[in-house]
């Protein structure tokens, strides 16, 4: 009873610090000059490793971004298989007729420790029925030494541009703790960075 109370909060443990996986923006920057919003069309452009990951991204912040009156198209229904580079994203943003090209991309990654202190718990048996047959086991418990894990922060940068001016508008830097599930994140992500772009009047 006591090696299962042990591997339960060993496991209550990690569940702990992965629930708490988070984006957090660490930095922001706006054009006070950039006067043409709240902007009304946005070509979304995600850069991933692989199309799967580009593709979630993209999918997830036109989602997001079309909740406040945004007309946003993912790059990849434009592109294709086609590089991401400047003329290829002049060309599509132009051929789509947006008014802005939002782009976000991984700058690097960031280690970071964090000590679990130990913990102790009471493991009552499951089997009593009576007082007589739970008192033995009162005072029972499990209990978990404390460690230090090592987890990696994802460090992302979001750029708006506008099109006609060809310049940036507004940016910001975001960390994410140690993420898991890239669809949960990747909607977290378009929350936090949509919510941003509303408090600078991009969005509606």
């Amino acid at each position: 009873m006591k090696r299962f109370g042990t591997l339960f909060l060993l496991i209550w443990s990690a569940l702990t610090v992965w629930g708490c996986a988070s984006t957090t923006v660490t930095g922001v920057w706006s054009d006070e000059k950039y006067k043409q919003i709240p902007l009304q069309s946005i070509l979304v452009i995600g850069v991933a490793e692989n199309q799967r990951n580009r593709n979630i991204f993209e999918s997830s912040m036109v989602a997001e971004l079309e909740k406040y009156g945004a007309k946003a198209i993912p790059s990849a229904k434009v592109l294709g298989d086609q590089e991401i580079n400047k003329e290829n994203v002049v060309q599509a943003a132009e051929k789509s007729q947006v008014q802005a090209v939002l782009v976000t991309r991984l700058v690097g990654t960031k280690k970071e420790q964090v000590y679990q202190p130990p913990t102790t718990y009471g493991v009552p048996d499951p089997y009593y029925r009576r007082w007589d047959s739970y008192y033995p086991h009162m005072y029972d418990y499990a209990y978990t030494p404390g460690y230090v894990a090592t987890y990696t922060n994802v460090l992302l940068e979001t750029s708006v541009f506008s099109v006609k001016e060809r310049g940036l508008i507004w940016s910001a830097a975001t960390e994410t703790f140690e993420p898991q599930n890239i669809n949960e994140e990747v909607k977290k992500l378009s929350e936090v960075l949509v919510r941003k772009m509303r408090q600078s009047h991009l969005l509606k």
